[in-house]
């Protein structure tokens, strides 16, 4: 009887494993570190702005928009800097916002040092936002849906068309 629950314990920990690697594996999975670069829009410039969503699988994200150096890429200001919870429910991501800290520098981009916390009075209101992975999960589009003419109070508004993502990490 022994041996049998020795058995029972290393399938049971065999098959938990098994399907984590295949989550991490999954081409549909919003899980790593994706990019959306301007860098051929600002050709010729200093720096050019990158936006990042890290998701990652305790169902936090982050979200940050800096600028890169031209030539290096690497990051030599920031624009804002915000991180929470999400959760997935089929071809929708909701980023819940009342958990984040958004951070901006009314002047543009800036330092680390010089960003400011926003605090709004209110909580902002979790956003639901559809998304689509292809390209073998090498890609991932966010549509933030109908750009309303007024933003509610306290309300996660970006009014910009779908945007696509490529997975670097």
């Amino acid at each position: 009887m022994k041996k049998l629950s020795y058995l029972f314990f290393a399938c049971l920990l065999v098959l938990s494993v098994s399907c984590k690697d295949d989550e991490d594996n999954n081409p549909n999975t919003v899980l790593g570190t994706w990019e959306d670069s301007n860098e051929e829009e600002n050709e010729g410039e200093d720096y050019y702005a990158v936006e990042t969503f890290i998701f990652k699988a305790d169902g936090t994200y982050e979200n940050s928009v800096t600028g890169r150096d031209s030539e290096s890429g690497e990051v030599t200001c920031y624009y804002r800097m915000s991180s929470g919870t999400y959760t997935r429910s089929g071809d929708k991501l909701i980023l819940d916002g009342s958990g984040y800290a958004h951070l901006y520098h009314p002047s543009g981009c800036g330092t680390m040092e010089e960003l400011v916390d926003y605090d709004p009075a209110e909580p902002v209101e979790p956003r639901e936002i559809t998304f689509e992975i292809t390209n073998q999960g090498t890609e991932l589009t966010l549509d933030y849906g109908p750009c309303n003419d007024v933003c509610p109070p306290n309300a996660f508004c970006i009014c910009i068309g779908p945007q696509t993502f490529i997975k670097v990490d």
